[in-house]
């Protein structure tokens, strides 16, 4: 049978056109109708880890449907964040994910991505303060006698950190210039190895929770030198502040947060949807009485807006601190649009 140039074109135009409509059917009034993917760019073991774990099970219970968690590490996160950028809108591709790969990662090496165009935020989940602790053979028992010591060692003490332009790179970094003395940084993927390796006393320091820190601290394997953040921990309040042991500046009052992000252009119904079930997982009594536990704040009352006000904020403040005030330029820095 033989076809009219009209019909043929007919026909291509309804072959492109039905994927399209596909997508189109499958809006936020029947979002989830699919598994959805949380691609996790952190290690599986740590605390944000069991955070996302315990979040996708109980987003999954909520909306009828399969949340799945893909840690998918490297790059400072940006393995992760990239595959998330190359996603359709669709909300069936998600970035669960700390700050790095959206806030240092960018400013330090180049990536495939600029961090306030290319991600749609959807809701900020919840945020910590990171605790510094050291191998209980070490004689420091805070921060300003951890300089004394650091500067009588022999050889730079160490530190554990997720790579260049990590929170604990930049947090150390400060605090060993601010104390003229000299630090080596261990590079890890994560926060359990880096830990490990410190109780094993491979390394002098590592950041971990508070609700991690605390058995340490009690079992007398490590102790607490100063916790980020603006105000002592509830979990942890004998362990000053690195700003009341004198070492105050952005980093040293920085929170370790984990939010929620999805490509760009996602429409905004759709957000709001994903939104309004993730606020309802966090504030149900079990999640909030387990996030205590591990002395995790929850933060969903923060708006899509806002969040996305906040993490533009941060990384223009992150960038210039690491340009301006620590000295770290690689050589493939990124040039963030102004």
């Amino acid at each position: 049978m033989q076809h009219t140039r009209r019909q043929i074109l007919g026909i291509a135009a309804g072959l492109v056109a039905a994927p399209t409509l596909a997508i189109a059917q499958d809006t936020a009034d029947t979002y989830p109708s699919r598994p959805v993917r949380l691609v996790a760019p952190f290690p599986a073991g740590s605390v944000f880890d069991a955070v996302g774990r315990k979040f996708a099970d109980a987003l999954s219970a909520r909306m009828k449907g399969s949340v799945v968690i893909d840690n998918k590490t490297g790059a400072g996160g940006a393995i992760g964040a990239s595959e998330v950028l190359r996603a359709p809108p669709n909300g069936y591709t998600l970035l669960l994910t700390v700050a790095d790969p959206i806030v240092t990662t960018p400013a330090t090496m180049k990536v495939n991505y600029d961090p306030r165009a290319d991600f749609t935020p959807i809701i900020k989940l919840v945020r910590s303060y990171p605790v510094l602790l050291i191998h209980s053979s070490y004689k420091s028992n805070n921060l300003k006698e951890f300089a004394e010591e650091a500067r009588a060692a022999k050889a730079p003490l160490t530190y554990g950190s997720f790579g260049t332009g990590s929170f604990p790179q930049l947090v150390m970094e400060s605090v060993a210039a601010k104390g003229n003395f000299k630090l080596t940084n261990v590079p890890y993927r994560g926060t359990p190895p880096a830990l490990n390796d410190m109780l094993a006393n491979q390394i002098t320091l590592a950041f971990t929770s508070p609700g991690q820190a605390g058995p340490l601290i009690a079992q007398g394997k490590a102790r607490a030198l100063a916790i980020m953040g603006p105000a002592r921990s509830p979990a942890l309040p004998q362990v000053a502040t690195f700003a009341e042991s004198g070492f105050d500046n952005f980093f040293t009052r920085r929170d370790s947060w984990l939010g929620l992000l999805g490509p760009a252009k996602m429409p905004a119904d759709l957000v709001e949807k994903i939104r309004g079930h993730a606020r309802a997982v966090l504030q149900d009594p079990e999640m909030t009485r387990w996030l205590a536990t591990l002395d995790m704040a929850i933060d969903s009352g923060t708006s899509a807006a806002q969040f996305r006000a906040d993490m533009d904020a941060e990384v223009v403040a992150v960038t210039k601190f690491i340009r301006d005030e620590l000295k770290i330029n690689p050589q493939e820095l990124q040039e963030l649009q102004r």
